[in-house]
């Protein structure tokens, strides 16, 4: 008794090498599998740093624009909108850059992470390999056009202009060395004493 072969079999092994080349290149699992471990924000002065960790790399498209300034960044994997709006709640009101986070459902696939800004920024976006306990990163690096200037924030500190400053506002001991040296300057010469 002989068998015949069987033409659906025959036609799903013709797609196997395809499936397997696929399988082994990179980035070819479904990005809707990643998973987002964790959501951060560092505000400081000089910047404002949005971490999104998750267990595989993302796939992104950032876009910023300048009016009014926002940075939007579209992520692929619809399941990952519940975890991302975990960003909205962590925005501080004293942020001196971020006003406040949007998240919500681009495309079927896709969520769109809004950042809305208190000014103009020089974004950096870039993503970060998992090293030590970190996993994979997607950083948001938010620079402002003009970077403070450090030395007059400290002249600003120093006289009591400066956020930091000292309450009440100090004197400037520059201002009152100069003040001194010219007094000794324009002081007439004792006069000699008599001999």
């Amino acid at each position: 008794m002989t068998t015949r072969p069987n033409p659906h079999r025959r036609a799903a092994l013709r797609w196997l090498p395809a499936l397997a080349l696929l399988a082994g290149s990179a980035g070819a699992w479904p990005v809707w599998a990643a998973r987002v471990v964790g959501v951060r924000v560092w505000p400081a002065r000089d910047y404002t740093r949005v971490t999104i960790e998750s267990d595989t790399a993302l796939q992104i498209t950032p876009v910023y624009v300048a009016d009014p300034p926002r940075l939007a960044v579209d992520i692929r994997g619809a399941d990952l909108l519940l975890t991302l709006q975990g960003l909205v709640q962590r925005v501080q009101p004293d942020d001196p850059f971020v006003a406040r986070v949007r998240v919500g459902l681009f495309t079927p696939d896709t969520v769109r992470l809004v950042i809305d800004l208190k000014q103009a920024i020089s974004p950096q976006v870039f993503q970060l390999e998992p090293v030590a306990a970190y996993q994979h990163r997607l950083v948001l690096d938010l620079h402002p056009l003009a970077p403070p200037d450090p030395l007059e924030e400290l002249i600003a500190r120093h006289v009591g202009r400066g956020p930091d400053s000292p309450s009440p506002p100090a004197a400037d001991p520059l201002a009152e060395l100069i003040a001194r040296r010219e007094q000794r300057e324009m002081a007439p010469a004792p006069a000699p004493a008599p001999t």
